[in-house]
């Protein structure tokens, strides 16, 4: 039996480490460090934040409108909800 609260709507849309930002995106996790160092020096590029303790982080919902701000209406990107599984 499992001891863990379901993930909330905010978790499901986190997207955390490099990896996991990368497989979203269809690109590679040294990519997703350099868009991120990108973002936070110029501001510029994909909304990917550096979080100390953490590594990087974003949002879904911010990755889909920024792409779709620039590209037009993307429907391509699946919404990816983990499998849940108990430890």
């Amino acid at each position: 039996m499992s001891t863990t609260a379901p993930a909330t709507a905010t978790q499901l849309d986190l997207l955390r480490g490099a990896r996991s930002i990368a497989r979203f995106l269809n690109i590679t996790p040294r990519t997703v460090y350099s868009l991120a160092d990108q973002h936070e020096k110029t501001g510029s590029g994909l909304p990917i934040r550096r979080i100390d303790g953490m590594g990087v982080a974003a949002s879904r919902t911010v990755l889909r409108q920024h792409l779709s701000d620039l590209l037009g209406p993307i429907d391509e990107i699946p919404v990816e909800v983990p499998a849940q599984t108990d430890p």
